[in-house]
């Protein structure tokens, strides 16, 4: 396998492996705010019932009613902040984006380099076209002169 060969591959195996960690990050954090939204939906009623009698011994019930929903958007923030968390490391990310940069930086290196091979080579087909040109010239001379010393007539006669 070619050294070329062998970066694209890499190349390509880096951004695959990108791909895989911003979709499993994606999935982790949707499944913690799914898990956050189907406790407050399904639990919250009923604790926020109890909470809210509860209170009403205490308080009025709107002052009760307040506290409750101050509970209930504490516990959102803490469980999305923790679904904010979880999944791949930021380190993993980075190691990934270095090493596809670091393999893009190699294929951009070998591109250049056939530019410059493709260059070399287009000069010396120019220079070997100007030293064709330069012999056919001589050769049609010679030629020349050959055809016009056969045509000429013998002197002595």
């Amino acid at each position: 396998m070619s050294d070329s060969t062998f970066k694209l591959q890499l190349l390509v195996r880096a951004e695959l492996a990108l791909t895989k960690i911003y979709a499993r990050r994606s999935l982790f954090r949707a499944a913690s705010v799914a898990a956050a939204l189907a406790f407050v939906l399904l639990g919250l009623g009923m604790l926020n019932y109890a909470a809210y009698l509860s209170l009403l011994e205490q308080h009025t019930p709107g002052v009760a009613a307040l506290l409750v929903a101050s509970a209930d958007a504490a516990c959102a923030v803490v469980i999305i902040f923790i679904g904010s968390k979880l999944g791949p490391s930021d380190a993993e990310e980075a190691m990934a984006k270095e090493i596809r940069d670091m393999a893009y930086n190699e294929v951009g290196k070998d591109v250049e380099e056939v530019k410059q091979r493709i260059d070399q080579l287009a000069n010396e087909v120019k220079s070997i076209r100007a030293g064709v040109s330069t012999a056919m010239g001589a050769i049609r001379f010679f030629v020349s002169m050959l055809s016009k010393t056969a045509k000429k007539p013998p002197e002595g006669k």
